[in-house]
């Protein structure tokens, strides 16, 4: 698992909202059900992803989560430093605390390429182009009618 759980789930969540016409707010329980995520644990990420500015959170009547901006100004590394943070572009891949350049672990010039190659697929896509993506890969509701 290279993600956290809660990191997939907020992906999951920040591309479904991204794929929506419209910039109307729609109820977390409903997402949960679209996605088939626990609505308690989607929720929490859901509060997350609220504090750091990536959605928009609504109460009462009418309420429910967007995104915060329009889906072509995040990229999914956005939506993965809000959750899990970027310790994986930062850390010794075999967690050995004095690894680096002067001192490199076993791993650390091919880890060094791989984890370049991922913060660059999170950064160079907005969720709009992978929202499309996944949109051309979907069939048309969930019974297959239009």
């Amino acid at each position: 698992m290279l993600f956290s759980r809660a990191c997939e789930y907020g992906i999951r969540t920040m591309l479904h909202l991204a794929s929506l016409s419209g910039d109307s707010p729609v109820l977390v329980r409903d997402v949960a059900e679209k996605l088939d995520i626990s609505f308690p644990f989607l929720a929490k990420v859901v509060q997350t992803l609220a504090r750091r500015g990536l959605i928009n959170s609504h109460r009462g009547r009418g309420g429910g989560i967007a995104l915060s901006r329009p889906s072509g100004d995040f990229t999914l590394r956005d939506v993965v430093e809000a959750i899990d943070g970027l310790a994986l572009t930062q850390t010794c891949v075999l967690g050995l605390p004095e690894c680096g350049d002067d001192a490199p672990c076993p791993l650390h010039c091919q880890w060094g390429d791989i984890r370049n190659r991922i913060v660059a697929m999170l950064s160079e896509h907005s969720l709009a182009e992978f929202s499309m993506e996944l949109d051309d890969r979907s069939p048309v509701g969930d019974d297959g009618a239009s």
